[in-house]
C-alpha cells in the first residue's frame, strides 16, 4: 500500500472515530438528563435519530450510494414523528 492510500484511510478512520465519539457523547447526555417532559421511548427515539446521522456521515465518507443515505433520512423522519407521538 502506498503512502497516499495510508494518508486517505487514516483520515477516514480519524473521521469515523470522531462521528463515534460524537454519538457517544450525546448518547451519554440524553441518559444523564432528567428531564421531566421527556419519556423513556423520547430518549430511545433521540439516540437513535443521533445513532443515524452518525451513520449517514460515516456511509458518506466511505462513498455508499445515495440510496442508503436516502433510506437512513426516511428512518429519521419516521422516528421524529413517533416522538411527537409520544410527547
Amino acid at each position: 500500500m502506498n503512502n497516499r492510500s495510508q494518508i486517505s484511510i487514516s483520515s477516514i478512520w480519524q473521521e469515523i472515530n470522531r462521528e463515534v465519539g460524537k454519538f457517544v457523547g450525546f448518547v451519554t447526555q440524553i441518559k444523564n438528563r432528567q428531564q421531566s417532559k421527556m419519556t423513556e421511548e423520547s430518549r430511545v427515539i433521540l439516540i437513535f435519530i443521533s445513532m443515524l446521522n452518525c451513520l449517514t456521515h460515516i456511509l458518506t465518507l466511505l462513498n455508499f450510494s445515495i440510496f442508503f443515505t436516502r433510506l437512513i433520512m426516511l428512518g429519521k423522519c419516521m422516528l421524529l414523528a413517533l416522538a411527537n407521538d409520544f410527547n
